[in-house]
């Protein structure tokens, strides 16, 4: 598969065409630090999805706790007869 490259110079003074994956693969654009800094921005994206989804859990349960409660206790003196102990 071929990609249109970006029209300069790389840093040895060549002129850059239309290149392959692979051939710019070989410019030496793989750094160490690039993968730590990838890796940091992964591990962050994941641990501030996390949080919301647990803060989304959190909020639902107390919603759904709020609404159960008084339709329980609404239902509990619907079909428990008066006088009838627990």
């Amino acid at each position: 598969m071929r990609i249109k490259a970006i029209t300069g110079h790389q840093k040895i003074g060549t002129e850059v065409k239309d290149t392959t994956y692979v051939e710019a693969a070989g410019w030496g654009k793989y750094r160490w630090w690039r993968y730590v800094l990838g890796l940091m921005i992964i591990l962050f994206a994941w641990m501030v999805a996390a949080n919301v989804a647990s803060a989304l859990v959190a909020l639902a349960t107390l919603a759904v706790r709020r609404v159960s409660q008084p339709l329980v206790s609404w239902i509990t003196r619907r079909l428990v007869p008066y006088g009838a102990s627990s």
